[in-house]
């Protein structure tokens, strides 16, 4: 599900108004800088939960099993998205809050595509320039959910597949689970990368 960030509209590409999805972007947004902000564990805890009925999890927990997704049970696909929605809260938003503060964020386009809507922003930091991050919305049961965020050229999504795949590679989905699980005992993330979109599921 990568999508390119810095890529130009195509003239043929029609544009939509901002509505919905984009307000749900400012809203991850705005949680993100809160998450940042807020040191009260209960304000944490619903902060994060805001944050995670903004993304499409499912979405990307599918993508990420690929077929191995086909061959579990409704329970075992439950466990596996709590342990992805567990993962994003302690690995991936602690970092993309600290992202986030002090970001000037432009609206650019919100567009149509093949693969789903494209909120386009450009995020400006005084001490470090401008990146692109775009967003890609999938809409089910009439909400917007965020199911891939791309930072020039980094794909959330496809990170996570890209390292789910390769452990399944080598191991078994058991084996996984519990890799992942061992992950999740650790202390706060121990991965080196400052990339809010780099999420490391299998670092020690």
């Amino acid at each position: 599900m990568s999508f390119s960030a810095g890529a130009t509209l195509a003239a043929s590409e029609p544009i939509i108004n901002t509505g919905d999805a984009q307000a749900t972007v400012a809203a991850l947004i705005e949680s993100m800088r809160g998450l940042g902000e807020a040191k009260d564990q209960a304000e944490r805890t619903q902060i994060m939960r805001s944050i995670d009925d903004s993304l499409a999890i499912e979405s990307m927990a599918r993508q990420a099993l690929a077929q191995t997704w086909l061959k579990l049970t409704k329970p075992q696909r439950d466990e596996f998205v709590q342990l992805m929605t567990k993962t994003l809260e302690k690995l991936a938003y602690p970092r993309a809050a600290d992202f986030f503060t002090g970001l000037i964020v432009d609206y650019r386009s919100v567009s149509s595509t093949a693969q789903g809507e494209i909120v386009r922003t450009r995020a400006t930091r005084a001490q470090s320039g401008q990146v692109t991050i775009d967003y890609l919305m999938e809409q089910r049961r009439g909400r917007w959910r965020v199911k891939d965020v791309n930072l020039d050229g980094a794909s959330l999504s496809e990170s996570v597949t890209n390292q789910i795949q390769a452990i399944l590679k080598q191991s078994s989905y058991a084996e996984l689970i519990g890799k992942i699980r061992a992950r999740l005992a650790e202390a706060p993330s121990t991965s080196q990368s400052a990339d809010p979109v780099v999420l490391c599921i299998n670092c020690r």
